[in-house]
């Protein structure tokens, strides 16, 4: 089942999920496709984008604070895991990509992996130590800017020429 990517409606920039949009945007210019994989990874990340309004309004009130952050960071988990899968299988499904110099480029570098990683460390630090709340997820401060650009630095000095 191939269907066109412009079947699947993109998601509302609003507060909380404007980052995962982004990201969603921005990788999904390499699709022209969706296929019975990348269609029901899109449909769970979006139900996640829009779970994240009530997750959040959760640990910002106080009568929810035992284990709204985990529930929130586990919300962020599920959603970053689903942008994180479309990658991958487009990746290996170049029949899904679109054709051209940027496609393919965006095909052959390696997968962002900073953000899941952060985010199973944030999860994991708050069920073990709950009273630090969501603090553990500020560590995703470092997740772009450090793990992934020093991935991308070490794969581009692999490439040759």
């Amino acid at each position: 089942m191939n269907i066109p990517a412009v079947a699947v409606p993109a998601a509302p920039g609003a507060t909380t999920e404007t980052l995962s949009a982004k990201k969603y945007d921005l990788m999904m210019e390499y699709f022209d496709a969706y296929d019975d994989v990348l269609f029901p990874l899109t449909m769970v990340w979006l139900l996640t984008i829009v779970l994240l309004p009530f997750v959040t309004q959760l640990i910002t009130g106080n009568q929810y604070d035992r284990g709204a952050p985990a529930l929130y960071e586990a919300v962020l988990l599920l959603s970053s895991l689903c942008l994180a899968g479309m990658s991958w299988w487009g990746r290996r499904h170049p029949e899904l990509l679109a054709e051209g110099p940027e496609a393919d480029r965006w095909r052959t570098e390696p997968m962002p992996i900073g953000v899941p990683t952060v985010l199973v460390i944030s999860l994991l630090l708050t069920l073990v130590f709950p009273s630090i709340g969501a603090y553990p997820l500020f560590l995703l401060l470092a997740a772009d800017n450090v793990i992934d650009r020093a991935r991308l630095r070490r794969w581009r000095r692999r490439q040759p020429g």
